[in-house]
């Protein structure tokens, strides 16, 4: 279980194919001390295992199914990643519920600068529509959000500017892909009554 508070920007070191499996090299200049060998960890939002720890980079292995839901296809050497460990059992819970698992890709239609924060709208499959909410809790690649503005397919969040400088949002520009995790709870919910 992860809450969605950003604790490390890494970088993309290395994409490697062995076989059928798919691996991700990521150097995080201040993690190794803290983590091992098949532990959790979330990249973008997307809950993976680490399989290879080696001087500052751990090495992850990617799945077929991660591939086809996330943005992990898209990306590139030196690109940054949000980085989050799993929550401890005596962890402060400062976001939200957020398990790792990628619901679908969005995609920033705009980003506007607004009195000291910015603005960012996304775009998201119609099909979603019921799991995003007014004042609803959504993960964007790993970051735990506000949405408003929600239309049938976009959502509007409002962001400060030391979460912009502390994630790969700093990075990201009008037309790029993000990973979007719907509030657990709220799917839950919406189980049930169908």
């Amino acid at each position: 279980m992860f809450t969605g508070i950003i604790r490390f920007l890494g970088s993309v070191q290395e994409i490697r194919k062995i076989g059928n499996k798919n691996f991700i090299t990521i150097f995080i200049p201040s993690i190794k001390s803290i983590i091992k060998i098949g532990d959790s960890v979330a990249c973008n939002g997307i809950c993976l295992t680490i399989v290879k720890i080696k001087d500052k980079s751990i090495t992850v292995e990617i799945s077929e199914e991660t591939s086809l839901k996330t943005d992990v296809r898209h990306w590139i050497r030196a690109e940054l990643i949000n980085i989050e460990l799993p929550m401890g059992v005596n962890d402060r819970f400062d976001g939200h519920f957020v398990q790792g698992h990628i619901d679908c890709i969005g995609k920033i239609v705009s980003i506007k600068k607004q009195k000291g924060n910015y603005l960012f709208t996304f775009s998201f499959p119609p099909k979603y529509h019921n799991l995003v909410v007014e004042n609803g809790s959504i993960a964007i690649n790993g970051i735990s959000m506000t949405s408003f503005d929600v239309k049938r397919n976009m959502f509007t969040v409002s962001i400060i500017e030391h979460t912009i400088e502390n994630t790969n949002l700093k990075c990201k520009k009008v037309g790029n892909l993000v990973n979007l995790e719907f509030d657990i709870i709220g799917k839950y919910i919406v189980r049930c009554l169908n």
